[in-house]
């Protein structure tokens, strides 16, 4: 709060904060750069600053310290909290396998191959075993997966991991529109 509320606002009375001040304010903490990636990013801390804020203004309202409420007309920016997207490396693989205890490793290595929960693989039963696929019929998401399995040749990452030729996955997917 006091590197980006208190350098503009601080000396603001709260009875004169107006929708547009605040708007303002919140438009301000956001970077200036051409950089895309940048500029969400920046957009995304200025609306926790602002839900820190809004909450603090939001209590001096119950408490009778103020009549309006112009916070509540100032929106926050859309679509800028994304979760971060990342895979492991073929070599953090074999380092999170390396450090699993010997009966963990199989689902560990199971989740690696195929994107699927931890929740997921435990519950597999042998009927959602079907020709070169696996049903998922028990995701975390509203939807069912399927997770397609071809076995046709060898991958990289597969070898990579120490998994057998016969059983390398060439590619695994899941069902449009799953997590």
């Amino acid at each position: 709060m006091a590197t980006h509320v208190v350098p503009t606002l601080g000396e603001t009375d709260i009875a004169d904060l107006t929708k547009e001040k605040l708007q303002a304010w919140r438009d301000s903490l956001v970077k200036d750069t051409d950089d895309p990636e940048l500029k969400r990013r920046s957009k995304a801390t200025a609306n926790r600053v602002r839900t820190t804020l809004f909450a603090a203004l939001n209590l001096a309202y119950e408490n009778g310290h103020v009549t309006t409420t112009p916070w509540l007309r100032v929106p926050p920016f859309k679509n800028v909290d994304l979760p971060r997207k990342r895979s492991l490396t073929a070599a953090e693989a074999i380092k999170v396998l390396n450090a699993c205890d010997p009966d963990f490793r199989q689902l560990v290595r199971g989740s690696l191959y195929t994107g699927m929960r931890l929740g997921e693989l435990r519950a597999l039963k042998a009927a959602d075993f079907v020709d070169d696929r696996v049903d998922v019929n028990h995701s975390k998401g509203a939807m069912n997966k399927l997770v397609v399995y071809l076995i046709d040749n060898c991958c990289a990452e597969s070898a990579a991991f120490g998994c057998p030729p016969a059983r390398q996955p060439k590619a695994a997917k899941r069902a449009a529109g799953s997590k």
